[in-house]
């Protein structure tokens, strides 16, 4: 009597049953997340860092981009968000869709990781991403951090797909994701030696699974990643420091070649191996070859410009601007610091926000060190390796704690499917109930950050360049004022903005439709006695005093900023700022003031405008 095995079919039965729940799951998480990255989208005034990316997008809209300087990162973007430009006008909240559509496409992509993840795990990583105060917060801003993120794990995705399967296919679509990433923002070198060093040591532990000289995976991703740390730690000559850990590196992976060899294995047997192998000479010649394509169309701005901007940053032509620009400019900003920020900023930064995260990516460590899995050793790796490297990097900003959040949150994944897996434990239910509060307090602190103290200094991620409400308000009387004066006296209302302090942005992009506006550093620039309105910051306000006298004046703050005193707080003063955001000490928010001054002819103009409206006004 034959037997029938019915256990593949139940299997196969639950996989399905599985993936339908998730797929469907994962569509209302991506529905939500869009409404939440659309709702009040253009409401919050521009961050200066929004503004550039603005106006630069407006330029290649309206013909006048010079292509490529890395102080200013892109080009892809301009590309994009200039076409959604032509669909949707030029406006703030247009500014910003382009991160709203990739942070949405974001929590979609841990779909083709959920193999790796397991259910529970996806669902964990999707919901992260849709609603992380981080993650929300900089999906509704106008720079390319979200954009970068979200090619950060496409390039992840596409990498696993093409070890677990190799095909050219794969490969070719994983090389033109990084000539994407590129194209966005110089992080793209963080995140190859992110990655690479990661290959390296996953080689390393293949080879040595094939060998006699069994290492545990987890001892060897533990030991190479704190060299990383050191590495970083020890700091200048940074090349010479990671010279000797990726000489460690190397050296891993030949000793463990050396061994493989004498137990029969080779390079070629290894996953990795394969993967490289797999396309053929022929298919890498095809894949590059694509891949250097779209790098030059990208950075020649469309093949029209190959002399590239001709700026101090970009000296040479178009591809070599492209090719080793943003490396050279990254480099000689290390010791600019810009920010001020110090090196444990994403420690404190992070888990300022990111309760569940932070707990669970805890719960990831636990997971990989009782049983190593190739995506829990990415993970872990990731967030260690891209933790040091951004906290080595000079510049620190409330955007950047999205790259190493990124894969602490596939970590948070494996720790949430770690607690399901072993949901019956006596420590499962606790930890469970930790997530659950953890949840509504990131809810609380995302809703706050995102929908009501979007531009408040004492918000971390509002840092470094947040334009004030008032100047947004000043902004629409402007253009009032314009309208005004161009019905009164059929001319343009004649502005002149100080440009010291960088006040001239956001102004650039926020005045763009008005016809007359002129930018000057007015500690040494003469006001022209026809000007309508000035906007001079309290630095220079006594330079131009003489001209404004008897003007109306209405004093504003341009910016604001709040650098903390990270470890003065203490308990108490972290405990006040999570609960009131109230600041500890000495600490006191700082920023750039300014003066409106409205000359009287059009100052008595708008009184009357004014008035006449009251009167038009229905009583009662």
């Amino acid at each position: 009597m034959t037997s029938v095995d019915t256990t593949a079919p139940e299997i196969e039965t639950t996989v399905a049953r599985n993936d339908r729940w998730l797929r469907n799951l994962l569509v209302a998480l991506v529905l939500v997340g869009l409404v939440l990255r659309l709702v009040a989208l253009g409401e919050r005034a521009l961050h200066h860092d929004e503004s550039l990316d603005a106006w630069f997008s407006q330029r290649f809209y309206e013909g006048t981009y010079d292509g490529y300087d890395p102080v200013y990162h892109g080009p892809l973007r301009f590309y994009l968000t200039a076409g959604l430009y032509w669909f949707f006008g030029l406006s703030v909240a247009s500014a910003r869709l382009i991160s709203v559509f990739a942070g949405t496409a974001l929590i979609a992509l841990p779909w083709f990781l959920r193999r790796q993840l397991g259910t529970i795990g996806t669902a964990m990583v999707a919901a992260i991403l849709c609603f992380s105060p981080s993650f929300l917060y900089f999906s509704r801003f106008a720079r390319e951090d979200a954009l970068f993120a979200c090619l950060s794990l496409t390039f992840v995705v596409v990498l696993f797909a093409h070890l677990d399967r190799p095909r050219t296919s794969t490969l070719a679509v994983l090389l033109l994701t990084l000539v994407a990433a590129w194209a966005v923002k110089e992080s793209v070198f963080l995140l190859v030696m992110v990655v690479g060093s990661y290959l390296l040591v996953e080689l390393a532990i293949e080879l040595f699974d094939r060998s006699h000289l069994r290492i545990p995976p987890q001892a060897i991703v533990l030991v190479l990643a704190a060299a990383s740390i050191l590495a970083f730690a020890l700091g200048e000559p940074i090349m010479v420091n990671l010279g000797w850990w990726g000489a460690l590196l190397l050296g891993t992976v030949a000793v463990a070649l050396l061994t493989a060899r004498r137990a029969g294995g080779s390079f070629g047997a290894t996953e990795i191996g394969a993967a490289t192998l797999a396309p053929g000479w022929r298919g890498w010649v095809g894949a590059l070859s694509a891949a250097a394509t779209v790098f030059v169309v990208l950075f020649t701005v469309w093949l029209t410009n190959w002399a590239g901007s001709d700026t101090e940053s970009t000296p040479h032509n178009a591809v070599i601007d492209g090719l080793v620009g943003g490396w050279d400019y990254w480099r000689s900003q290390q010791d600019v610091n810009r920010g001020g920020e110090p090196w444990f900023y994403y420690l404190f930064t992070i888990p300022a926000y990111e309760y569940v995260t932070v707990f669970l990516a805890g719960i990831g460590v636990v997971s990989e060190l009782r049983g190593s899995t190739r995506i829990g050793r990415f993970a872990l790796w990731s967030t260690v390796v891209s933790l040091g490297a951004y906290s080595y990097a000079g510049e620190r900003m409330p955007w950047l704690v999205l790259h190493p959040l990124l894969p602490a949150v596939l970590l948070a994944g494996i720790g949430a499917q770690y607690l399901w897996t072993h949901r019956k434990s006596a420590l499962a239910g606790s930890a469970a109930m930790l997530v659950v509060l953890g949840a509504v307090a990131t809810g609380i602190a995302g809703f706050r950050v995102n929908y009501v103290d979007g531009e408040e200094p004492r918000e971390l991620l509002s840092q470094a360049g947040q334009a004030s409400p008032e100047l947004a308000a000043t902004v629409a009387r402007l253009y009032r004022l314009d309208q005004i004066v161009q019905s009164e006296q059929g001319r343009p209302l004649k502005v002149l903005i100080d440009s010291a302090d960088s006040a001239a942005w956001p102004y650039v992009f926020y005045v763009r439709d008005l016809a007359d506006v002129l930018y000057a550093d007015l500690g040494s620039a003469t006001v022209d006695p026809t000007t309508d309105v000035v906007i001079v910051v309290d630095r220079n306000a006594s330079a131009v005093a003489p001209a404004v006298a008897g003007w109306d004046a209405t004093r504003q703050l341009h910016r604001e900023w709040w650098v903390p005193s990270y470890t003065e707080g203490g308990v108490s003063g972290w405990l006040s700022w999570l609960t009131h955001r109230e600041l500890w000490g000495d600490d006191e928010v700082g920023g750039v003031g300014e003066t409106v001054y409205v000359s009287p002819d059009v100052t008595a103009l708008e009184t009357r405008a004014e008035n006449r409206l009251a009167s038009d006004r229905p009583s009662g």
